[in-house]
């Protein structure tokens, strides 16, 4: 499988937050409820992530995600699909 720039900057922000919080990926699955060799794959690309769980990692490390709009502001009402 083919992995775009969004996956790795995904990846690298996941394990940035980890590093800063100095939670060890045992640490981070047990929070997030994913087994600590999926954080593993997940963190070095060998694995396909779920949007789900993207976000049970996203709410153990107390991150947020922000989708915002491609265009400049004048077109309204983006595609969800325009962005995943």
């Amino acid at each position: 499988t083919s992995r775009g720039l969004g996956d790795v900057y995904k990846r690298q922000v996941l394990r940035r937050a980890r590093k800063e919080q100095n939670l060890t990926q045992s640490q981070l699955g047990s929070l997030a409820g994913i087994q600590p060799h999926r954080i593993s794959m997940i963190e070095t690309g060998n694995s396909d992530m779920k949007i789900s769980t993207l976000f049970s990692l996203l709410s153990a490390l107390d991150l947020d995600v922000e989708i915002l709009s491609r265009s400049d502001g004048s077109k309204k009402g983006s595609k969800i699909a325009d962005i995943f």
